[in-house]
């Protein structure tokens, strides 16, 4: 299987309140593969930067696009990927817009891994470790403070 496009998707709410919140824009990332099939990943940073760290053409080394980074990679080779990207991108991030950009792609190219092998992603991380179920007072819409802790 092979990467053949990497797409950044901007979206944001048509008005944007100055209000401490993450959801009033967006970065999707999708990465295709060959195969037909397409991970999903996010980016809550400054989306426009994240978008930038991602469109940008081949340039000198070490400061090339992630796209141009991923497109014609194996996406199941995650590690060694996410390392090229941090190497690659070092000219101009290791913090910041960038390292929030190379999660995103993490991101879709874990989905993507999922996909193709059948599995949910937790479970290729190692799988669930803790499921905390808490009682909910459907009328007073309180939680429970003491929910209970079951381990798997």
């Amino acid at each position: 299987m092979k990467i053949t496009a990497v797409e950044p998707v901007h979206l944001r709410l048509p008005v944007v309140e100055d209000i401490p919140d993450g959801t009033l824009d967006v970065l999707v990332v999708l990465i295709h593969t060959d195969e037909g099939l397409t991970g999903i990943g996010e980016v809550t940073s400054q989306s426009y930067v994240c978008k930038a760290c991602f469109d940008a053409p081949r340039s000198a080394q070490r400061r090339h696009g992630l796209t141009s980074i991923l497109v014609g990679e194996d996406p199941s080779n995650i590690e060694s990927l996410w390392e090229k990207m941090y190497y690659q991108t070092n000219r101009y991030g290791r913090r910041g817009a960038a390292i929030h950009a190379i999660s995103g792609a993490d991101i879709a190219l874990w989905d993507l891994k999922g996909k193709a092998e059948g599995k949910p992603v937790h479970e290729l991380l190692g799988g669930a470790v803790a499921r905390i179920i808490g009682l909910l007072d459907q009328a007073a819409g309180i939680v429970d403070v003491e929910a209970t802790l079951l381990l798997l």
